[in-house]
């Protein structure tokens, strides 16, 4: 593939967030509909007495499904741009629910995704710029099926000044295979091309320009 016809935005894989709002979406739908039904008395149970217990607890069980659906949601508009842009500054990533536990092992999926949802973790979004000038490498690592992208750079404090408002830097990024719909070796490779050829850095957008949202 010639430089030119390298891609220079990679998207994130989205599908799991669909199964999740769609499956999530109907349990929450299930009990608030069914909840307040029986709640209210517009509903009774097999004998024809009111089940107030019943519309309680169907309506109480909704709630973290109603949750777990908002952060599919949120987390499927959120992708709809490009999640890594290579600009005539640098590398532009954004990280998207990033937890406080995500450096902690043994913790179990259902702990993480609770702890996104209440501590609101899981509702950000944080944009990292790593300058052409500070970039080191890019390499893909790990075993098969479960590869992963590493884009690191020498950090200093005039990386800090030199950024675009709003957006922070980092020495290292560790991105993972499930995470993009491009192979990881094609994103590195995309990387350190335009790294290692300023003059392909020309064409792309800058920092600051709006990228147009995925269909």
């Amino acid at each position: 593939m010639s430089e030119l016809a390298m891609p220079t935005q990679f998207m994130a894989k989205r599908w799991v967030f669909v199964v999740q709002a769609i499956f999530f979406g109907a349990f929450a739908a299930f009990g608030l509909i069914l909840g307040p039904l029986f709640l209210f008395g517009f509903m009774k149970d097999v004998k024809g007495n009111p089940a107030t217990d019943a519309g309680i607890a169907l309506t109480s069980m909704s709630l973290p499904f109603v949750l777990i659906f908002a952060l599919a949601i949120y987390n499927l508009k959120a992708r709809r741009r490009p999640l890594l842009r290579l600009c005539r500054e640098g590398i532009e990533f954004v990280l998207i629910g990033s937890s406080s536990l995500d450096g902690i092992p043994m913790i179990p999926g259902l702990v993480r995704l609770a702890w996104l949802i209440l501590s609101t973790q899981g509702f950000r979004q944080q944009v990292v710029c790593i300058p052409w000038r500070d970039f080191e490498c890019a390499t893909v690592s790990g075993p098969p099926m479960d590869h992963c992208l590493t884009i690191e750079d020498s950090l200093s404090l005039v990386t800090s000044q030199a950024l675009p408002l709003g957006t922070y830097a980092t020495d290292r990024i560790v991105l993972r295979e499930a995470t993009f719909r491009t192979p990881l070796a094609e994103i590195a490779t995309a990387i350190n091309l335009h790294a290692s050829k300023p003059d392909a850095r020309g064409g792309l957008a800058s920092w600051g320009d709006v990228v147009p949202a995925d269909a």
